[in-house]
């Protein structure tokens, strides 16, 4: 009895047949034939991806020492910039290839020139990189031409030219293999900033120009006027956005034909959109404000109508002194949407009035203004 149910056993263990009417043992596990056969097509294509080379990647010494003034960034910090675009750090102090920054300002633009050469010192590849929002951005929009000139775009699945190509190395290792050169890990977010022991992270967070000077209307008043301006202007690129306050009184101390002991003041605020070219700023200009006149006695006022309204343009050349500070002419050409007047009297007699002085249509003014350029930051 006992022989006969180790047979059945042994019957049972070994009968995964289909059709089988006998209850298998417990435990026993029946593997279908074609799954060892996928397993090692698995194990395959794995091993085949862990032999797979990295793609191939470029390497280059850093030549580039932020000018004093400019508020530019760090070396390390625009390695890291560099790190950034490539996914890796190109920077190696033992490359052949050498790629120079050098970072010049005039007036509100920022330019870098980038050079790189190879190992005999031939010029390999050259751009100029320009920017009016700081150091720090010109820097950023570098770190993408680089990258877009010697990286892999430039060469598309092809390995990089030799002369800025990353040098690998082997380590022989007696009775085993090859031991390739380790391939740093490739982040997907952007590489932060390497900083050095006390330094911090800037980031840029409003580059603001304010401006202050003389202004004088040459047409549009009763006599030429002098005042002064102020103008706070937000920059962005190429275009900025200003508000202006502006004060006028007019020099002469008389009024109209009638020659009546008067003088004008005007006192307007205006939006201001401009956009630069070089040196040269083209602006628009909405303007309102207020025209008073300010009469000695026996006059009055018999109508007087001073809500001043007016659109039109603006003219402005810069020349840079400092980083910081630049010399700044305009002029301006004021359209006035309401017609102002004035209509004086005696104190004796109201009778036969007539309108001492009416504005032209336009208001023509020029003026100079130093302009002080604020970097506004913080630190993280």
């Amino acid at each position: 009895m006992e022989r006969g149910r180790k047979d059945s056993y042994s019957s049972h263990s070994g009968s995964c047949a289909p059709g089988s009417h006998r209850v298998p043992f417990v435990g026993l596990t029946c593997m279908r034939p074609w799954i060892p056969a996928a397993l090692c097509l698995v194990l395959g294509a794995v091993a085949r991806g862990a032999r797979a080379e990295p793609p191939p990647k470029i390497a280059f010494r850093l030549n580039y020492t932020p000018p004093a003034g400019m508020g530019c960034p760090a070396a390390n910090e625009f390695a890291a910039f560099l790190g950034s675009e490539f996914g890796y750090d190109p920077v190696n102090p033992e490359a052949q290839a050498v790629l120079s920054v050098d970072i010049t300002r005039r007036g509100a633009h920022y330019q870098a020139a980038l050079d790189a050469r190879d190992t005999r010192g031939e010029l390999r590849w050259s751009e100029r990189v320009t920017s009016t929002e700081s150091c720090h951005s010109l820097l950023i929009g570098g770190a993408a031409s680089v990258r877009g000139n010697l990286g892999p775009l430039s060469w598309g699945t092809r390995e990089p030219p030799t002369w800025i190509a990353a040098a690998s190395f082997s380590v022989d290792i007696p009775g085993t293999f090859a031991l390739q050169s380790p391939r740093p890990f490739v982040p997907l977010a952007p590489l932060a900033p390497r900083l050095s022991s006390g330094e911090s992270t800037r980031r840029e967070v409003l580059p603001v120009d304010v401006s202050l000077g003389p202004v004088l209307a040459v047409w549009g008043m009763p006599g030429p006027a002098l005042g002064a301006n102020l103008d706070v202007e937000i920059r962005k690129g190429f275009g900025s956005l200003g508000g202006e306050l502006r004060g006028l009184v007019s020099l002469p101390d008389t009024i109209g034909v009638r020659s009546v002991p008067a003088r004008a003041s005007l006192w307007t605020g205006s939006l201001v959109p401009c956009f630069a070219f070089s040196a040269l700023r083209l602006c628009g200009l909405a303007t309102a404000g207020r025209l008073f006149f300010h009469l000695d006695e026996p006059y009055r006022s018999g109508r007087s109508d001073g809500l001043f309204l007016g659109f039109g343009a603006r003219v402005a050349a810069d020349l840079g002194l400092t980083d910081l500070v630049s010399l700044r002419a305009y002029a301006d050409l004021l359209f006035q949407v309401r017609s102002l007047g004035l209509r004086v009297a005696p104190e004796a007699s109201t009778q036969g009035n007539f309108d001492d002085w009416t504005a032209p249509p336009a208001l023509v003014t020029i003026g100079a203004a130093v302009v002080f350029k604020l970097q506004q930051t913080t630190s993280e």
